[in-house]
């Protein structure tokens, strides 16, 4: 089997596989996990992203509600988002501190939804920046509509191996 860890790609792919958000008033917090997918060597990698932050209710008449009710939503499965590095990586090569900024537009509603998703990855390889505009997180139910950035820890917790080869790798 190919080493796991040898970097060979500057093209990959990231999508959100689940999010569980929830606020109290103007405080937001965030518990994601994400895919890097390197599609070119078949490998993939699944990152947890822990965050907290800032929200504001998105419809003037929420402002009062949201100051006393606990905001929530999930989000689920999104499309694959393509990206480059501008080195050579391999996909647990992007572990480092992550900013999403986004907004929902309909409460109780289950809707695409998009933010800015703004990484530096911190590793062996360097510490490289990325900025994906107009990110596709997937289709989100939310209790209040609500604009919301957060910041947290983007970490690796899974690697998966090639997907005929049977094996997987848990960097726990």
């Amino acid at each position: 089997m190919a080493d796991l860890s040898d970097p060979t790609s500057t093209k990959f792919k990231i999508r959100m596989l689940f999010d569980l958000s929830g606020g109290v008033g103007v405080i937001a917090g965030e518990q994601q996990f994400f895919q890097i997918w390197d599609e070119d060597k078949g490998i993939s990698a699944v990152y947890f992203r822990g965050a907290a932050g800032v929200q504001s209710p998105g419809i003037p008449f929420l402002k009062r509600l949201a100051a006393i009710i606990t905001s929530g939503g999930l989000t689920n499965c999104g499309p694959w988002n393509p990206f480059e590095s501008p080195a050579p990586l391999n996909v647990s090569n992007f572990s480092g501190l992550a900013m999403m900024i986004g907004a929902v537009a309909g409460a109780f509603d289950t809707k695409a939804s998009a933010a800015v998703f703004e990484w530096r990855s911190m590793s062996s390889r360097g510490n490289h920046h990325f900025v994906i505009h107009n990110f596709q997180t997937g289709e989100t139910a939310q209790i209040v509509p609500s604009i919301q950035g957060t910041f947290g820890p983007f970490v690796v917790v899974l690697w998966l191996a090639p997907l005929n080869s049977g094996a997987f790798r848990y960097d726990g």
